[in-house]
């Protein structure tokens, strides 16, 4: 910790202390008490029950994260009961930390002191997760489910919000002319370029978007110029746009023209914001979402040179187009993750393998593997190409990415960058399929945690088998149709005819509530998605809808009719080069009940009887 840190938390301590005595009238010895509790007796808690990863004394965090662990106490999370039922160690505990944290707020201590590489003093659940990791399997696994779960762990909601970060919402959408006018009315309309560029809402502009101090100025004369009356004698600038509201005196003062108010009462209404609506919490997101493809670059995901339009953001003031260096999503969200250690931030990247990943990420292939991260003893930091910026990848910033095992095979991602990345496989889990009305009446307590253990992909399918042999009244069934039974043999027979990163997701199949729901499904999804893996090969889409004539069903009962097409009656004569008989396959305008009960109903024994023998 820092000497600054160390200084401000032994003043808090004392402070406290004074606080205790003075205003809650308490002794000497109690206050010993309290002190020893919020630096040892809760630490050693926390570090027991894994929510520390070392111990720190409480005086050295924040208020928002006091309150978490008050909140772990009183809920009595992770066994903390028996602790909190002790008066000499739990009670006090908790007395002692209800004090601190009135006290914080009593005096508005929120954010003064921060403990330094916040993170690696308090482990979260998203540190417990690798910083690099692609969610992968065959379409309708739940991967995108996945990720949004895990969008909700990159969520902060603080119960304050600081004069800085209320000041960097306001500014951060506005252009450089709104900024400036905000600047000079605050001024009281008039000011020279000097002081205007030493102005909050200038430098908090500037800081977003990484401005030196040279830049500054320049940008706020165009912007005056760009914007004073034409009728203007001391302004000699060619280039001018609405709205026309500043002029200059002789004397190097910019001033707001009488009537500005009319012309440009939206700054006055975020003025009048700023000043009045300020909000006492604030929620927030620190992930971002994308998507990769065939034409999604470097330029796009680091940074690049963007041409940009008269009139639009980041050229609001000029007349014709220009060419900028500009930041992409990844290097605006690593800036933000180093500038806030105190948080995690991530980027979640649907389609990860759709994209050219060496292409993308460029040098950042170094950059993002762990042990070559800012903070760490190997740590690397480069030159960007195009801005010449150094830059380097924090702790605090996860990659998590997510892939379409049937779209290309993992084999086929750059050998450099996958070692960088941990792969979670996310298979079909027909178990899924269950009807849950049925299981929140009927099952008892052991059987709901061998459910959930299947639900969270700790199953085989030896598991599978017999928790089903118990529980099968708990299929979710649909007119008589079994669904999980109808997706396990549905995969079973395309892992045999083709591989296992080719089969059907359980995310088709759940939230079915009819028939005609499920037949909606398989005539626009299921079946769709087997032309495109067997290449229109129907002989092998009717093996595994059942349909094929050695599996003996009738037509009325088949998805997929097949019919004899004799070349006589389609051409009139004999053709010597082309066999005779060829086959049509047509899909039927309905489906039977019998035509999915069919898919699964012969093979149930024999994989029982399988299922035995291997036991």
């Amino acid at each position: 910790m820092s000497e600054l840190n160390e200084s401000l938390k032994l003043d808090v301590e004392k402070s406290f202390i004074k606080w205790l005595k003075e205003e809650k009238k308490l002794s000497d010895n109690t206050c010993r008490n309290y002190t020893n509790r919020l630096k040892n007796k809760i630490p050693d808690k926390m570090l027991e029950i894994n929510h520390f990863i070392k111990k720190i004394s409480l005086y050295e965090l924040d208020i928002s994260n006091l309150k978490k662990i008050y909140k772990l106490i009183i809920d009595n999370v992770n066994g903390l009961g028996n602790w909190n039922n002790s008066p000499t160690i739990g009670g006090e505990a908790k007395s002692s930390l209800k004090h601190l944290i009135e006290y914080l707020e009593e005096n508005k201590i929120y954010d003064k002191y921060i403990v330094d590489s916040f993170n690696t003093n308090i482990q979260t659940e998203q540190q417990k997760s690798p910083l690099n990791q692609i969610l992968y399997g065959p379409p309708g696994t739940g991967k995108t489910y996945k990720v949004n779960q895990r969008k909700e762990k990159f969520i902060y909601k603080e119960d304050s919000i600081t004069d800085d970060e209320w000041l960097s919402q306001i500014v951060k959408d506005l252009t450089w002319f709104e900024v400036i006018a905000l600047s000079l009315y605050d001024l009281s309309g008039s000011a020279n370029v000097p002081t205007l560029s030493k102005h909050i809402f200038i430098k908090a502009k500037a800081k977003l978007l990484n401005k030196n101090k040279g830049v500054v100025p320049q940008q706020i004369w165009t912007a005056l110029q760009t914007h004073t009356i034409l009728e203007s004698s001391t302004v000699n600038y060619k280039t001018r746009s609405e709205p026309f509201v500043f002029n200059k005196k002789e004397n190097s003062i910019w001033f707001f023209i009488d009537g500005y108010e009319e012309i440009i009462p939206e700054i006055i209404e975020i003025y009048d914001r700023y000043k009045k609506e300020k909000p006492q919490s604030q929620e927030l997101h620190n992930y971002e979402f994308i998507t990769f493809h065939q034409s999604y670059g470097y330029e796009e995901f680091v940074e690049g040179i963007k041409a940009i339009p008269a009139g639009e953001t980041g050229n609001e003031d000029g007349m014709e187009m220009i060419y900028k260096v500009m930041s992409g999503v990844f290097k605006r969200l690593a800036q933000k993750a180093k500038d806030n250690p105190k948080y995690s931030y991530a980027i979640f990247i649907d389609e990860i393998n759709r994209g050219n990943l060496s292409k993308i990420f460029g040098e950042l292939i170094t950059l993002i593997e762990d042990t070559k991260r800012a903070g760490c003893d190997e740590e690397v930091e480069i030159t960007l190409p195009y801005s010449g910026e150094k830059f380097s990848v924090s702790k605090n910033l996860y990659i998590i990415g997510t892939m379409n095992t049937a779209d290309r095979s993992i084999a086929l991602m750059d050998t450099a960058l996958r070692r960088r990345f941990e792969f979670v496989e996310m298979m079909p889990n027909p178990c899924l399929l269950y009807s849950k009305e049925a299981v929140d009446l009927e099952l008892d307590d052991n059987s709901k945690d061998d459910l959930t253990k299947i639900e969270n992909w700790g199953f085989n399918k030896e598991d599978e088998y017999y928790f089903y042999k118990n529980h099968d009244d708990y299929d979710l069934i649909i007119k008589e149709i079994n669904l999980r039974r109808l997706l396990y043999a549905i995969n079973n027979r395309i892992e045999y005819l083709y591989d296992r990163d080719h089969t059907i997701g359980h995310s088709y199949f759940m939230n079915i509530e009819s028939k005609e729901e499920l037949d909606n499904v398989m005539r626009n999804k299921i079946i769709p998605l087997l032309q495109e893996y067997f290449y229109d090969d129907w002989e092998k889409i009717q093996m595994v809808l059942g349909d094929y004539p050695n599996q003996k069903a009738s037509d009325e009962d088949k998805f997929i009719v097949n019919t004899k097409q004799e070349e006589k009656k389609v051409f009139g004569f004999d053709l010597e080069d082309i066999e005779d008989n060829q086959m049509t396959y047509e899909i039927r305008e309905e489906f039977t009940k019998e035509a999915y009960i069919k898919i699964y109903k012969k093979i149930d024994s024999s994989d029982e009887q399988q299922t035995n023998s291997s036991n």
